[in-house]
């Protein structure tokens, strides 16, 4: 989803709780989430001959996927997954007026510049757009 905050033009997309790494090559997100199944189940805990085995068998290389979004089309720069974004890089693309920003919650812009942070700002317009603060990835479109 491509949104405008007034000072950018923003894309959203949904990933995964847990997601890391997200980068942005020749128009994908490209990501990865963790592999749960390979991974060694709670009851397993308790029984030595099982951790023994699981650790025999593990493969590192199956602990995570390889997840790709198709991006729509023109050139994003990436930004981050929302609580990795700083105070400062939100600042830079969220809507402000006198030391103040946008609650983009608000119907009408007139009077809507009610929030003292960035973040704050950020968190009413990832809402607004109807997503997730921890599973949507920002991108800043050039």
């Amino acid at each position: 989803m491509t949104i405008n905050t007034g000072t950018a033009e923003l894309c959203l997309e949904r990933v995964p709780k847990g997601t890391i790494r997200p980068i942005i090559n020749m128009g994908y997100l490209l990501f990865k989430t963790r592999n749960i199944a390979n991974g060694i189940k709670t009851p397993d805990l308790d029984n030595p001959y099982k951790i023994q085995d699981y650790l025999i068998k593990h493969k590192p290389e199956k602990d995570w996927i390889d997840n790709a979004i198709k991006l729509p089309p023109g050139s994003y720069t990436l930004l981050g997954i929302c609580p990795e974004i700083s105070e400062d890089e939100w600042g830079k693309v969220v809507d402000s007026e006198f030391d103040t920003y946008r609650d983009y919650s608000f119907e009408d812009e007139i009077g809507s510049y009610v929030l003292t942070s960035a973040t704050d700002s950020a968190r009413s317009l990832i809402s607004f757009a109807g997503y997730t603060w921890e599973e949507t990835v920002v991108m800043i479109k050039k």
